[in-house]
């Protein structure tokens, strides 16, 4: 009787312990849906004044490269863009671009994504990311811009590719978007494991992976970049991606004018996520745009930062613009 009853406590025990992993697992990640919320500033001068909010409210513990920051004509131009940084870099990743758009009349406003960009490069803050603060951040951002410039045109790289991507699928007052070298697949964790990935790294306790195991927080680069990634964060990343991907399928995008390139060289991103992004898109009616770097070329997945060592901005930089200036649409 007594070893009976032990049968099914153990039996018991069992099926609660598969029960709560598999609730780990296939949970979503979060309960909370990622919405844009839009609340446009009406003129240029209530555009300065959230812009300066904005600034202010960033905090002291930042390194000054990466507070956000906005090239502007003093008045209203006919184009303003948005330049939205990488993971775990800051708004100073797109400094030179952002300069050489400045010098083409574009009025150029690049924020900082929350809890990038502080003084301290091992800060443990990037941890606590969450995908709602990252769409909020994005939503004030193009709120600011449409007070800055008639056209607002979106330009994001790897996550903030992402982002550009999950802001031009909701919101419908951005003319444009261009998505370089998006997260929405990496390499690393193949396509299919990615919905688990996400979970497990959103549940299990947050360890951290240096971009360069060697050369660790000595990494050669930009030192305004973190030189290690917080696994929530990830999961953060993921989930971004994975609801845009989910939208993507289902409904048309907001916004119609999208430019998607891709570098065929990347040693980050697999393109096959982005690809079936891009095939969504068109299905659904969207006029998508497409160009890949060619893999001769040797590019690495960071070819916007100018303080990478192996940067090729001389090459890079005029295609950007190039493909930019020819892609916007006229008013």
């Amino acid at each position: 009787m007594k070893r009976a009853s032990r049968l099914r406590l153990l039996l018991i025990l069992g099926v609660g312990v598969i029960l709560l992993v598999a609730s780990l697992i296939f949970a979503p990640i979060s309960g909370n849906a990622l919405v844009s919320h839009s609340s446009p500033a009406g003129s240029y001068d209530e555009a300065i004044d959230r812009l300066h909010a904005l600034q202010a409210a960033e905090g002291e513990d930042l390194n000054p490269l990466c507070r956000t920051r906005a090239l502007t004509h003093g008045q209203r131009t006919e184009r303003v863009v948005v330049l939205l940084h990488g993971f775990s870099n800051c708004p100073e990743q797109f400094g030179e671009f952002g300069r050489q758009m400045f010098a083409e009349g574009y009025t150029v406003l690049a924020p900082r994504l929350p809890r990038h960009g502080k003084a301290d490069r091992l800060t443990e803050d990037l941890a606590r990311l969450t995908a709602e603060e990252i769409i909020s951040l994005a939503d004030v951002s193009v709120d600011i811009a449409q007070g800055l410039g008639d056209q607002v045109i979106l330009v994001g790289f790897s996550l903030g590719g992402v982002l550009a991507g999950e802001m031009a699928h909701q919101r419908s007052d951005i003319d444009a978007a261009i998505l370089i070298a998006p997260a929405f697949s990496l390499q690393a964790i193949p396509e299919s494991l990615t919905p688990l990935a996400a979970r497990l790294f959103a549940r299990l306790p947050n360890f951290w992976r240096w971009w360069d195991a060697e050369q660790r927080e000595a990494i050669d680069g930009p030192q305004h970049a973190y030189p290690r990634f917080s696994s929530r964060a990830l999961a953060q990343l993921s989930r971004l991606s994975l609801d845009l991907q989910g939208r993507a399928k289902e409904t048309a995008p907001q916004t119609q004018n999208l430019l998607v390139i891709t570098n065929a060289n990347d040693e980050s991103m697999d393109n096959r996520g982005t690809y079936e992004v891009v095939e969504y898109w068109r299905q659904h009616g969207a006029t998508v745009q497409t160009y890949e770097f060619p893999q001769d070329l040797g590019l690495a997945h960071d070819l916007i930062d100018s303080d990478q060592p192996y940067q090729q901005i001389d090459l890079v930089y005029p295609i950007l613009l190039g493909l930019i200036a020819e892609f916007v649409p006229e008013q």
